[in-house]
Parts: structure tokens; sequence; C-alpha cells
């Protein structure tokens, strides 16, 4: 967790496979809690669980030209680190997931 905390920025560059496509890459929303901004990969289930959050950029899976250059954007503009921890706060944390499964289940 200080290594997230500390970080510019992670990197989740996941790559589908014949047998295999990321789900929902729970390392992206450990990052965003700790406040680190993420760059990840448009593989899987990735873009759906954490692409509207502002503190992460999508870029396409297998392009290291993206990255590269995402990479490089994103030390020259830094993303806002409380964006990414308020996002996890304001959908994820125990009482949101909580509430969301309890109106899950009313009739």
């Amino acid at each position: 967790a200080t290594l997230m905390s500390e970080s510019m920025v992670g990197v989740v560059p996941s790559s589908s496979r014949w047998n295999w496509v990321e789900q929902c890459c729970y390392v992206v929303g450990e990052m965003l809690a700790c406040g680190c901004p993420v760059i990840a990969s448009d593989c899987g289930a990735i873009p759906e669980f954490w692409g509207k959050c502002e503190s992460v950029k999508i870029i396409p899976q297998n392009d290291i030209y993206a990255l590269r250059s995402t990479i490089q954007e994103v030390m020259e503009h830094p993303l806002d680190r409380e964006v990414a921890r308020r996002f996890i706060v304001e959908n994820y944390s125990n009482e949101v997931l909580a509430r969301k499964y309890v109106e899950a289940l009313q009739p």
C-alpha cells in the first residue's frame, strides 16, 4: 500500500489470451484506494469497472505506443490523486456496496 500511495501512476497493461480475459482487475481499485492514478488497458471488464474514474486512463491493449505516450502525458500532467481515492469511496466503499446489495434484494 505504501508503494502505491507514493507512486505517481500505476500501470496495468493486461492483455487477453485465447483462454483468459481480464475480469474486474482488483489491483486497479487497490491503487485508486491508495490515491494512485492508473493507466490500464481496455482488456476485458477494466473499462466497465474503472473507466468512469477521471484518474484512470484507458489505453488499447497491446499498444506499446499508446502506453508510452500516456505515461509521458501523465508524467507531464499528473492525474488527481484525490479524485482516485474519492472514486473508490463513492462507488466501492463497504457502505455503498452494502446499500447496493440491499437494494438489489428488495422485491
